[in-house]
């Protein structure tokens, strides 16, 4: 599954910043562990996320 998305400066800069902090070194790694963390995060908590 593809799915477009944006990101702005800050969202971006704060999403490589934990990565490295996790030994990520690549934009494309990053990006699959922030989805993954979102994923875990509205999967704890569904009732947070619901529109």
């Amino acid at each position: 599954m593809a799915v477009t998305t944006s990101l702005d400066v800050d969202i971006f800069d704060a999403m490589m910043a934990r990565a490295a902090s996790e030994g990520i070194t690549s934009r494309s790694g990053a990006l699959r562990a922030a989805v993954r963390e979102w994923v875990r995060d509205v999967e704890r908590q569904p009732e947070l996320h619901e529109d």
